[in-house]
């Protein structure tokens, strides 16, 4: 197995040592529910959505890939028996039954250790796909936000190196093609990490029905943050509530008046 791992392959791989410490945990306290949860959400939001992806760009990382979905189907051997020794056989062609594998512990650390690289520096590659993984999310909500078509290919101006260097990688996933250079007149997005423009107008069937729409929304918007806010007002219902609802009403409340920004810089945008 080469242990010349892109970031890509050091974030997925952490995300593993994270999930292995999560499930000691809730075996320490009883809470298996959570374990189950944690493995499905490291398959399938983190393996399958993102790094299976990847792939697709980094074929040299395949060994280590299915290295490292070997060990996982060992960890979720005792939660899934019977699927998880139908892979063991058929995909991993081993002859021995799966259940009598004993689980290396050290694995994942152990294959950290091989890359010669220094904590610091594997941080840092870590950070990098991160990166790029917080701008593919940015770009899917941008496109959800003006309503674009999943399946329209956009092009993206940018000037940052980093995101440059994945550009194959956006370009499958994520529909994008980045664009060296810096368009301020175009629709653009500033966030801590990065900047880019896209010319949004070119992407919306109708102008004028999307800004209809995005009217509409506000104002339902509003209706239940109105409502919410009654609720959180009402001395009676913090008296009788428990603190959970409170607390999950509090965070709607936000979560609408956040949309509401959202929708209300889209409007203005649309509108100018």
């Amino acid at each position: 197995m080469s242990t010349n791992l892109t970031p890509a392959s050091l974030w997925i791989l952490n995300k593993y040592i994270t999930l292995e410490k999560s499930l000691e945990q809730n075996l320490q306290s009883y809470e298996l529910a959570h374990s189950v949860e944690g493995l499905y959400k490291y398959l399938w939001d983190f393996y399958a959505d993102w790094y299976v992806e990847y792939l697709k760009t980094s074929p040299d990382q395949k060994p280590f890939a299915k290295e490292l979905f070997k060990q996982f189907i060992i960890t979720l051997s005792p939660y899934m028996p019977f699927e998880t020794e139908a892979l063991w056989k058929e995909y991993f062609n081993e002859t021995g039954l799966l259940a009598l594998q004993k689980k290396d512990f050290n694995w994942s650390l152990n294959t950290l250790q091989t890359t010669g690289l220094t904590e610091k520096e594997i941080a840092t590659q870590i950070n990098e796909f991160e990166f790029v993984v917080k701008f593919v999310q940015n770009l899917r909500s941008l496109r959800g936000l003006f309503a674009i078509d999943p399946a329209n290919a956009v092009e993206i101006y940018t000037s940052s190196t980093q995101l440059l260097t994945y550009s194959q990688f956006i370009k499958l996933i994520a529909k994008g093609t980045l664009i060296d250079t810096q368009k301020p007149q175009f629709y653009t997005v500033k966030t801590a990490d990065f900047t880019y423009s896209i010319d949004i107008l070119a992407y919306i069937k109708d102008k004028q029905t999307e800004i209809q729409r995005t009217e509409k929304l506000i104002l339902n918007l509003e209706k239940q943050s109105s409502s919410l806010q009654s609720q959180l007002s009402n001395a009676l219902f913090l008296e009788k509530a428990e603190t959970e609802v409170i607390d999950n009403k509090k965070q709607d409340l936000q979560n609408r008046l956040d949309e509401i920004k959202q929708q209300q810089e889209k409007l203005n945008f649309l509108t100018k």
